[in-house]
């Protein structure tokens, strides 16, 4: 099943979805570890983990998008 497909039924089904905020690889396995069915990448966050700048939208989309594959991979 593609992914895009567990995640709108995902949101379809009854109830509260939870999604922990992660930031890096790393944050990400911890909470998939714990059980969590999906998660919200943060760019506020990763701007300030990964590049040391305050997360004011100083991350380019370039980074971002870079960022963004490194944790789902």
């Amino acid at each position: 099943m593609k992914k895009t497909t567990m995640l709108r039924k995902l949101f379809q089904a009854p109830g509260f979805v939870s999604l922990p905020v992660v930031y890096d690889a790393m944050s990400a396995r911890i909470a998939e570890t714990v059980g969590f069915k999906a998660l919200f990448l943060a760019v506020s966050a990763t701007s300030e983990a990964q590049l040391g700048l305050p997360g004011l939208g100083l991350a380019t989309a370039t980074e971002v998008i870079y960022f963004a594959k490194c944790t789902a991979n």
